[in-house]
């Protein structure tokens, strides 16, 4: 039995896909959600700061009882798949498992259980991070490189509701870190955020 069945020099305990000559250990990774260098992380050559940003911030509120309680959304402006990556929360680092069937503009981070509930999570996240509503920072990380954050403090009111971010502060690509780009919003899980009015 041949052990190189694609034909790509990489034998088949090393090549993590040996169907496909274009993937295996060395290759560049793209942007299109397939892990093309076999290392377990997808579209880490493609990832720039700057590239996603934390669309929805809806951390836990214990007292509410709807499937979105507990959530993250980005948007990218390059459709990036997110298996390998890391969110950390202070001292906590949770790993992020692409579910979706192909990456879009928009990824809902879950954890496994709401996950299992809500259809529209694409991304799990385990274990999923504690989550203050009254202060509190997230950093998207690949590699060991920072790719998004957000920080919040009590001022951002969410411990009574959610936010989006502005869609427009989004496309443009504009800083989204600061509360003025934010408005108090009801979930749109993995929709296209609305514009908030001035």
């Amino acid at each position: 039995m041949d052990d190189d069945q694609d034909g790509d020099g990489w034998l088949l305990a090393q090549d993590c896909d040996d169907t496909d000559p274009a993937i295996h250990p060395n290759q560049d990774d793209l942007a299109d959600g397939v892990d093309q260098d076999c290392d377990g992380v997808m579209d880490e050559d493609s990832a720039a700061e700057g590239a996603l940003a934390f669309s929805e911030l809806f951390p836990v509120i214990r007292s509410k009882t709807t499937d979105y309680d507990d959530f993250l959304e980005l948007y990218l402006s390059v459709p990036l798949g997110l298996s390998g990556w890391t969110l950390q929360v202070g001292d906590d680092v949770s790993v992020l498992e692409e579910r979706r069937e192909a990456p879009g503009s928009w990824a809902l981070l879950c954890s496994a259980g709401l996950a299992a509930r809500v259809p529209e999570c694409g991304v799990v996240v385990e274990p999923w991070p504690p989550l203050s509503r009254l202060e509190d920072s997230l950093v998207l990380e690949v590699e060991g490189r920072p790719i998004a954050s957000i920080a919040w403090d009590a001022s951002w009111g969410l411990s009574s509701h959610g936010l989006q971010a502005d869609l427009l502060s989004l496309l443009a690509g504009g800083e989204v870190q600061e509360l003025a780009a934010w408005c108090e919003a009801e979930p749109s899980p993995g929709r296209e955020n609305l514009a908030c009015s001035p």
